[in-house]
């Protein structure tokens, strides 16, 4: 899927900072976005009178998917941007914040996949690994960000940086797309012990 095509090129400029990836990160974005107002109202046009339950669940289902893939495409060009400005300013993340950084995109690449692949066939028990997988990332993240906000503190830096002010930026991008992966998901099904609220 172009989601995560986009997400695969965003670490590849976070490896290699080569601008070639953050462009065609961005070129993806923009196909997102043109694909969701095509499906919108493609999705629009629908006699939802005609429809019967299945239909309309499907119908649903679908207006609802492609909204959650078109914000995690927002979010992925927040995530370049954020990049790009730190390389444009010669500003580096320290080594243990980058290591969270690679680690939390490489997990939202992994389940940006298994949920593209849920929204294709519906299965119930994959649905719920996302589920539950963006709960065991994001306590992952909460327990690193507390870790490195602990050594940020013991940091006698006169000023912050422009990577130190944007991480938590950050975080709560990969927190975000973790999330919408995890709506789409609800969508097929849920766990027992699993009870969400409208907010989430």
């Amino acid at each position: 899927s172009y989601s995560q095509t986009m997400f695969e090129a965003i670490n590849d400029y976070l490896i290699n900072k080569n601008n070639e990836d953050a462009e065609f990160a961005l070129e993806l974005e923009a196909s997102i976005d043109r694909i969701d107002r095509q499906m919108n109202d493609y999705l629009l046009t629908a006699d939802k009178g005609s429809l019967s339950y299945n239909e309309m669940r499907e119908f649903t289902r679908l207006l609802r998917g492609c909204k959650d893939i078109e914000r995690i495409g927002d979010y992925g060009e927040n995530l370049i941007n954020f990049y790009m400005t730190a390389n444009e300013r010669k500003n580096t993340f320290p080594t243990l914040t980058m290591e969270v950084i690679l680690r939390s995109h490489q997990a939202a690449i992994e389940m940006i996949k298994d949920t593209i692949n849920v929204f294709k066939n519906g299965n119930k028990d994959e649905a719920v690994k996302i589920i539950q997988r963006r709960r065991a990332e994001n306590k992952r993240l909460e327990e690193d960000t507390e870790r490195l906000f602990e050594n940020m503190g013991k940091d006698e830096k006169s000023k912050a940086s422009y990577t130190d002010l944007v991480f938590f930026d950050i975080i709560s991008c990969y927190q975000r797309v973790y999330s919408h992966c995890s709506n789409i998901a609800k969508l097929f099904g849920t766990d027992k012990e699993y009870v969400y609220t409208k907010n989430e």
